[in-house]
């Protein structure tokens, strides 16, 4: 790539290699400190043809909806600018909401949208957009944080009713590899799956201490290959080393401090943070897990389990919950939860304690900000 530049009447030259960093994007923040990750030219194109294959939008006619930050990789990488490197147009939404989200799609029926569940639940609430023809949208990708099936059968329901194909894609990734790696196919859906990883990128998952392989089925730490891993942390040279790992097979892994594992045809479920397990009674939870069992609970709009302090258990679940309506009585509305987590989890996964609320705090990208409820937990207890 070169880029001429012209001063004092003479003419300059610059060349960039493929290798040359780019931009610094930065992680979200919701399991530690934020991360400056140094990306590459190569890095930035290479997922952009993959999202290209994906989609083969006409330049004539396809849109992508633009409403996620371009501070975040998700909104760069996915729908910025692969669509403009296809000759796409790109409609800039500049407030970050559901509500801005529906009122744009209604006014500018968009043939592509990429969102954060919280917007896919606004679109599906919005009265103007359930009355319109959806026949103009031909994908929609979900990320960035864990999508609730019930929200993915919620969604096709509702576009096939209103006269349109597009299913809701689900897809894995992290800011690492500049965001997304594996996307759900359109050909097939895997309840629970993240989809199949991308042409160019290899998946496995291993034993994060001895980095031994695991079989089909078996859950360990989620490692990538493949030419959208970053080149670094800026200017954090022990981060990159323990994130950037050469393996037996002599070659580069990306370890993303995530869990899960890889069915025998190849799909990859997210499981958990490695950082987010809890410990009850010495037993392992997954909050993630607790999180879809509730959220598939009719009464459940969304939800964040969190491992709070017990004198015997060392830490108790206590689950936050926003239901979709008012109930006449909380403490029996709580009962009816446990009861249905418990029909469906080991008694280890059921909440202590439910609190309801009226909303849950985010990230700036949208995501359930949990350490913002541990910290307010925290502070809870050491007031008291």
């Amino acid at each position: 790539m070169k880029q001429s530049h012209i001063e004092a009447g003479e003419q300059k030259t610059y060349v960039f290699a493929a290798d040359q960093p780019a931009l610094i994007l930065f992680s979200g923040g919701t399991s530690g400190k934020a991360k400056g990750v140094l990306l590459s030219n190569s890095n930035m194109n290479a997922l952009a043809k993959e999202v290209i294959s994906q989609v083969t939008p006409d330049p004539n006619s396809d849109s992508m909806l633009c409403i996620l930050p371009f501070f975040h990789g998700f909104g760069l990488g996915i729908s910025l600018h692969p669509v403009l490197l296809a000759g796409g147009c790109c409609i800039l939404i500049p407030r970050f909401s559901p509500q801005e989200f529906a009122t744009a799609i209604i006014k500018k029926k968009p043939t592509y949208i990429a969102g954060v569940p919280t917007l896919f639940e606004g679109f599906l609430r919005n009265k103007k957009i359930q009355k319109m023809n959806l026949s103009f949208l031909k994908d929609a990708f979900c990320g960035g944080d864990v999508t609730p099936p019930t929200l993915v059968r919620r969604f096709n329901s509702f576009v096939k009713l209103h006269g349109g194909t597009a299913t809701l894609r689900e897809g894995y990734g992290l800011t690492e590899c500049v965001t997304a790696c594996s996307l759900m196919p359109v050909s097939s859906y895997k309840e629970g799956s993240v989809g199949l990883p991308f042409s160019t990128i290899e998946i496995k998952t291993v034993n994060p201490e001895t980095l031994e392989e695991k079989a089909p089925g078996c859950s360990g730490e989620i490692c990538i290959k493949g030419p959208t891993v970053m080149l670094g942390y800026h200017q954090q040279a022990e981060e990159s080393a323990q994130a950037l790992r050469v393996h037996k097979d002599g070659t580069l892994w990306l370890h993303t401090g995530d869990l899960g594992y890889l069915d025998e045809d190849g799909f990859l479920f997210f499981q958990q943070r490695l950082k987010r397990i809890i410990k009850s009674s010495g037993y392992t939870v997954y909050p993630t897990q607790v999180e879809v069992v509730l959220n598939s609970h009719p009464m459940v709009e969304e939800s964040c389990v969190i491992g709070v302090p017990c004198p015997y258990k060392i830490q108790k679940l206590k689950a936050f919950i926003v239901l979709r309506q008012t109930v006449s009585s909380e403490k029996e509305m709580a009962t009816e939860i446990k009861n249905y987590v418990t029909q469906n989890l080991i008694k280890w996964s059921v909440p202590a304690e439910i609190e309801f609320c009226a909303s849950l705090p985010r990230t700036k990208v949208g995501k359930i900000a949990h350490l913002v409820l541990e910290r307010q937990e925290k502070e809870k207890s050491q007031a008291g």
